[in-house]
């Protein structure tokens, strides 16, 4: 039976370590929850096997289960055929193990339950849900449109950024050009015609010769030690809300970070509600699913609200840090009876937001990156021209 560690909060406030023996991670959730704790971080320790699928791969597996599954293919077929056709040796090992869970009499989402490092938690609940209702065939079609809302916004990020990068790269090679290559030579040229280097572009220049290689070494030995950093930190809880505190309140992409959250928050919350997951593991699995622990915090503490009697609307409004319109829309879904459509046009207009925050940031980089570029050019020119003018000059007047 596999064990799930969990860090939960205690009513004073105090945060505290246990391990649960349970089959699933609802079940898991819900022994601490009647022990008077509040979940806020958990990990599958032992019962699953660690493997890594990329991106492709993953949605891969997931479009062609919807599809066999929907032609009416029993899912250890498909899985089979994946295994077989398949020419990534780690989407055939996960296929294969779990055409061999299915064999031994588990179901699909148990059988995911092994790789918990490739199926994230709200996927493998989704897919319980609809193999308890009748409809797993409708539930990865919700999960396949929730993976394309996601290619989608991260494509509106991305895009964004684009040109900036391959800008930044022109201007970085054409700066290394200039400062390792040229500047040596033209020093050397400017000594040798006995020009007059105590111009202080010229002493700008030759600091730049001397040591630039010395601080680009710096700078990157900075950013790897600020990534080892960021590792360390991510193997905490504390360490995690510290490091989305930073990213929402980073300025030009915190507001980027925050919407496309927010995005991904309403986005899960929408599958959940289509197929009739429990409020409280719907709140609970949304916060796992926006990718972000602070916000994932409140989601949790609105779970354990309603976990206590509270309405999930009164639950969600008096939970700090989540947008008002987002509650707005949760208690309109509830009242219509139309939660699941309000949730997915409030992720929509999340998206939308996020894609113009990235455009925003990228906005503003190109111009950072052209003055920097421009003020190591004109020393560059400065350096060359100012004393070659007193040269010509000197030359002019023995004439």
């Amino acid at each position: 039976m596999p064990e799930y560690r969990f860090v939960a909060q205690e009513a004073s406030g105090h945060r505290r370590e246990l391990t649960v023996e349970a089959e699933d991670l609802p079940r898991a959730v819900g022994v601490v929850l009647r022990q008077g704790l509040r979940p806020v971080r958990y990990r599958a320790v032992s019962g699953r096997e660690r493997v890594r699928l990329r991106w492709g791969e993953l949605t891969g597996l997931l479009h062609e289960l919807r599809e066999g599954l929907a032609t009416g293919q029993p899912a250890v077929e498909v899985l089979d055929a994946i295994a077989r056709e398949s020419d990534s040796p780690r989407l055939r090992r996960v296929a294969l193990r779990m055409v061999e869970e299915l064999n031994a009499g588990r179901t699909l989402s148990e059988a995911m339950e092994r790789f918990a490092d490739v199926f994230p938690v709200h996927w493998r609940a989704l897919i319980r849900a609809g193999e308890r209702s009748g409809t797993l065939t409708a539930a990865l079609e919700s999960l396949d449109r929730y993976r394309g809302h996601s290619m989608e916004l991260a494509e509106r990020i991305l895009s964004a950024f684009v040109y900036p990068v391959i800008i930044g790269f022109f201007l970085a090679s054409t700066l290394s050009f200039l400062v390792v290559f040229l500047a040596p030579r033209l020093l050397q040229l400017l000594e040798e015609l006995g020009a007059d280097i105590s111009w202080t572009s010229v002493r700008t220049l030759r600091f730049l010769a001397h040591y630039y290689l010395a601080l680009v070494f710096g700078a990157v030995a900075l950013a790897v030690l600020a990534w080892l950093g960021a590792m360390w930190m991510k193997r905490t809880p504390a360490g995690r809300q510290r490091l989305d505190y930073w990213r929402l309140n980073a300025p030009l992409v915190g507001a980027m970070y925050y919407n496309a959250a927010i995005s991904r928050l309403a986005d899960a919350l929408c599958l959940f509600a289509r197929h009739r997951v429990d409020m409280v593991t719907a709140l609970r699995l949304a916060g796992e699913a926006c990718s972000n622990d602070i916000l994932g915090s409140v989601m949790n503490g609105a779970a354990y609200r309603v976990m206590e009697g509270v309405p999930p609307e009164q639950a969600l409004r008096r939970s700090p840090g989540l947008p008002r319109d987002l509650v707005e829309q949760f208690h309109r879904g509830l009242e219509r009876h139309r939660l699941p459509e309000c949730l997915e046009a409030l992720a929509a207009t999340y998206r939308r937001r996020a894609g113009r925050w990235a455009a925003a940031a990228a906005a503003v980089i190109e111009p950072v990156m052209a003055i920097i570029f421009g003020l190591v050019v004109g020393t560059v020119i400065c350096a060359v021209f100012a004393p070659l003018v007193g040269i010509i000059s000197w030359l002019s007047g023995v004439g």
